[in-house]
């Protein structure tokens, strides 16, 4: 007899982002919330990170290689997700404040 896959007590995990795409620069110097993030290694260059954050009640998703952002985020303990914040470019570069 062929089984049903709900038989076999294996539930379905997804580990995506939920919302539209946003630039950073289109967040910076307003608050949000920082609710996840997952970083990868880049086709590219280095690292880069997946943000998913929600600003004004709406959920989006930032893509960035800032390493200051990602060696931060990396420092924050996961039972301090989410947090409010605000990304701010100071020079060439972005931090959370």
């Amino acid at each position: 007899m062929t089984r049903r896959f709900s038989d076999l007590g294996i539930s379905t995990v997804t580990n995506h982002f939920i919302g539209d795409k946003i630039k950073i620069q289109r967040i910076l110097n307003k608050e949000i919330t920082v609710i996840d993030y997952k970083v990868s290694p880049s086709q590219i260059k280095g690292d880069y990170a997946q943000i998913q954050i929600e600003i004004k009640g709406d959920k989006h998703v930032v893509f960035t290689g800032s390493v200051i952002l990602i060696e931060t985020l990396k420092k924050i303990p996961q039972e301090s997700f989410p947090f409010i914040t605000t990304i701010v470019q100071q020079h060439e570069h972005f931090e959370f404040t």
